[in-house]
């Protein structure tokens, strides 16, 4: 087998079954696989910042420096060697904390948020990860078999399991998500619930809450992959809500969907605005 090696800020996607996608020393960088297993395309990227309109223009045009359009750029560029989107297996590695907890940055994880982010966009869904912590990671993708390995600076090496980190979900099922609620009403709260199981989606944990103020300080506490809110609230209402969440650095990559009886064109115009998600 013959490595082909993405850097720092680059991606790449193959058809050829001897080669090995490889890339080096991921600290708070995320590394991205996409496989299909019946067209035999693969592809990686290696971004290092959450959001790309936080960051000055790059000169050398490289989009895969951020989460936001190098995820865009993997995924296309695996449709267009004949991936299909229902079959893709996507895993993800890095994000790790490399600095101080104190850090102010925590870009390891709103590097890990925005991925999650970036697939919803596409109706994706991480099926494995290997994130967080403090390890620093290589990771290497088998373009013919989709196994993908990671190995520790100390010459430790294992496979990331294709089920992710929850050992219930079948293999081909993404791995679970957790997802809050936000909501006034007990009974709404349980009727989304339902609504989510419908769905199909796979659930880990559910979090509730009652008002924004709440729900902002439970997301500061606990992982939570998706959002679901009301408008019409005590205390905090779902826009401020969602407002806090977009002027906070380490919450604004979270995905949210909002949920109102208020269905007039002028509030849904005025919430797509408020929310650009």
């Amino acid at each position: 087998m013959r490595d082909l090696v993405v850097g720092v800020g680059d991606g790449a996607v193959s058809r050829d079954p001897d080669a090995v996608l490889v890339t080096y020393a991921l600290g708070s960088c995320v590394a991205v696989m996409l496989h299909d297993p019946v067209a035999h395309v693969a592809g990686m990227v290696h971004y290092m910042l959450p959001d790309s309109t936080e960051s000055t223009p790059d000169l050398n045009g490289r989009s895969c420096k951020f989460a936001d359009t190098a995820i865009p750029f993997l995924v296309r560029a695996a449709l267009a060697h004949g991936a299909d989107k229902r079959r893709i297996m996507v895993s993800a590695a890095g994000g790790a904390q490399i600095m101080s907890d104190n850090s102010i940055f925590n870009i390891g994880k709103r590097n890990c948020l925005a991925l999650r982010k970036a697939l919803w966009k596409f109706g994706l869904v991480a099926h494995a990860e290997d994130t967080g912590g403090t390890a620093i990671r290589t990771v290497r993708l088998e373009v013919g078999s989709g196994r993908v390995w990671l190995q520790s600076p100390g010459g430790k090496q294992w496979e990331m399991n294709p089920r992710g980190r929850v050992s219930a979900t079948p293999v081909g099922m993404p791995m679970a998500l957790n997802i809050m609620i936000v909501d006034d009403s007990p009974v709404m709260r349980v009727f989304l619930r339902k609504v989510v199981q419908l769905a199909g989606l796979p659930v880990g944990e559910y979090c509730e809450a009652g008002d924004g103020e709440a729900a902002l300080k439970t997301l500061r506490e606990h992982w939570v992959d998706l959002v679901l809110t009301d408008i019409n609230m005590p205390r905090m209402n779902g826009e401020e809500f969602v407002r806090q969440l977009e002027s906070d650095e380490l919450l604004r990559d979270i995905p949210v969907i909002v949920v109102s009886t208020d269905s007039s064109h002028g509030r849904k115009e005025h919430l797509l605005k408020l929310c650009a998600r």
